[in-house]
């Protein structure tokens, strides 16, 4: 029988959507990742958060100073660390035995499933094709070595009513006895490739990746 965590988070998953329920408190979970700051003076650059402090020594005495936003934030959750476009949309669910992040853009969707039971990963993608449709579908193993780390999956092209979607899910590999999975959805254009949003996103992931121990 199929697991229905898995069940739950495909559903979650197809719908890019989280469901609801009402908490008495925030974790550390429920807050997302500070913006960062990039403060250049006179031409060297400091990357700071919110309530950071820095020293500065050897400052001319009337400087060139410029502050903005950083492009990219800090996701550093259960272990796995990379770092995702500044304006993408956090958010947070969790449940007894399982917890998702959701980061969202435009035309791109990057979900972390975290689970404290047993899910095999092509669960996930059976239950993905179901909803689909089988004959909408073309399912083939995958492997892509984000950071250091080889990580194994399955891709999913999807063509459904005009428009192409690509998933990418992939089994993070964890010393533990929990389960991590990272998705990646991706509305490709008129022709058929990858949005420019998916190419710079996964192009900042794949340099910034760690399993932090």
């Amino acid at each position: 029988m199929k697991s229905q965590l898995a069940i739950v988070a495909l559903l979650l998953l197809v719908t890019c959507s989280l469901i609801g329920q009402e908490q008495d408190s925030l974790s550390a979970n429920d807050i997302e990742p500070p913006l960062r700051l990039e403060l250049t003076i006179d031409g060297k650059t400091y990357t700071l958060k919110d309530g950071d402090e820095i020293k500065l020594k050897d400052v001319a005495a009337n400087p060139t100073v410029s502050v903005r936003s950083a492009a990219f934030r800090q996701f550093q959750f259960e272990s796995v660390y990379f770092e995702y476009p500044t304006h993408f949309a956090y958010t947070f669910e969790e449940d007894f035995g399982y917890r998702i992040w959701s980061l969202d853009g435009s035309d791109f969707i990057i979900l972390m499933f975290v689970y404290d039971v047993p899910v095999v990963l092509d669960e996930l993608v059976d239950e993905m094709v179901a909803q689909f449709g089988a004959e909408n579908c073309t399912i083939t193993p995958f492997e892509r070595k984000l950071g250091e780390i080889p990580c194994i999956g399955k891709k999913i092209e999807v063509s459904l009513i005009g428009q192409s979607l690509n998933y990418e899910i992939l089994d993070i590999p964890y010393p533990d006895d929990k389960k991590r999975i990272l998705a990646f959805q991706d509305i490709r254009d008129e022709t058929g490739n990858s949005s420019s949003e998916s190419t710079l996103t996964m192009q900042q992931i794949n340099t910034s990746f760690k399993l932090i121990k």
